[in-house]
């Protein structure tokens, strides 16, 4: 983070100057958004500052976090905010866009100040002060190397902050498998270690734990699983024909992208997950090619070997819209 050491200043004060503060990531939030938001709200609170964290469609799994009990919904915090008529500060982590806040984006709008922090390829910058590293493996991980910069590492960093940091390290690198770990994230891993964090825990709780619910979604993933283009594209899908999807609980198909990317003549693996009559969010899993590219195409973005977007359409609409820009780069 030497490289952003004006910026990191720039953070330092912009925290010295707000009290309420609040704090958000993108919609459907992942271990990274989650832990992040869960560690600065630590962080700033011991610092005496007022913070609010507000994320939409939480996955129970992140329940063992210091502070998960206190996130606020939309709706909730809509509530809050009768008694609350604007934040000095609002901080951005984990997201690419502003549209992604979704129905949120008035909260920043109601701020004084806005701070982004960020890890994907081709954001956006659309706070006063845009912290992106594209060569992170997480938001967690540049958080943790803020405070390192700013010296104040040792005094920050007990159990409670440690604890959201390493889980969004552990969830956006695969366990440490991805090829974006670097060696500043072993060198976290280390830390955490030293400070009690149970590694086995955050894997059982977090990763491997699942509902029947899930379960059976996995299953009907697995059924409609198809292969393309001499099987190195590999699709499958959910919607609301199938029995409990229109039931199912936030964080219970976020793993249904990465299965078929095991497979060895698998290049690219796709998730369409229906959101809406005719409307499906893609999830893109790649072991080499950049399906950012792809993403940013269809307006989305993420990393490049994993992202994601939204396309209109019937199903077959939709695969074969994918097809036709998948094949370019396969």
């Amino acid at each position: 983070m030497e490289k952003y050491q004006n910026l990191v200043e720039e953070y330092k004060n912009k925290i010295d100057n707000a009290n309420n503060i609040i704090v958000m990531a993108h919609i459907n939030p992942d271990g990274d958004a989650i832990g992040s938001c869960l560690a600065l709200k630590n962080i700033l609170e011991n610092e005496g500052k007022n913070v609010v964290v507000c994320l939409n469609d939480i996955p129970e799994s992140f329940d063992i976090l210091n502070g998960f009990e206190d996130i606020y919904s939309y709706e909730e915090l809509k509530m809050k905010m009768a008694y609350i008529k604007e934040f000095d500060l609002a901080i951005i982590l984990d997201l690419s866009e502003k549209d992604r806040l979704d129905t949120r984006i008035e909260y920043l709008e109601k701020s004084i100040d806005s701070i982004l922090i960020d890890h994907h390829v081709g954001g956006s910058r659309f706070c006063n002060l845009n912290i992106i590293d594209s060569e992170s493996p997480a938001t967690c991980q540049i958080i943790y190397e803020i405070y390192e910069t700013l010296g104040e590492i040792n005094k920050v960093l007990k159990y409670e902050v440690m604890l959201p940091l390493i889980t969004g390290i552990i969830t956006d690198t695969g366990g440490f498998r991805f090829i974006n770990t670097n060696v500043k994230t072993l060198e976290i891993a280390i830390e955490a270690k030293k400070l009690g964090i149970n590694f086995d825990y955050i894997y059982n709780e977090v990763i491997f734990k699942k509902s029947i619910s899930q379960f059976k979604l996995e299953q009907e993933a697995i059924k409609n699983l198809k292969f393309y283009s001499e099987d190195k594209i590999a699709i499958t899908y959910l919607n609301n024909e199938i029995e409990g999807y229109s039931e199912r609980k936030p964080g219970e198909i976020s793993g249904i992208v990465n299965m078929a990317k095991n497979i060895d003549t698998v290049e690219i693996s796709v998730f369409l997950n229906e959101v809406e009559n005719e409307s499906y969010k893609v999830s893109m899993r790649s072991k080499e090619k950049d399906v950012s590219k792809i993403a940013k195409y269809f307006a989305g973005g993420g990393h490049v070997l994993a992202a994601g977007c939204t396309i209109k359409g019937s199903l077959e609409e939709v695969i074969d819209k994918l097809l036709e820009k998948l094949n370019e780069i396969i």
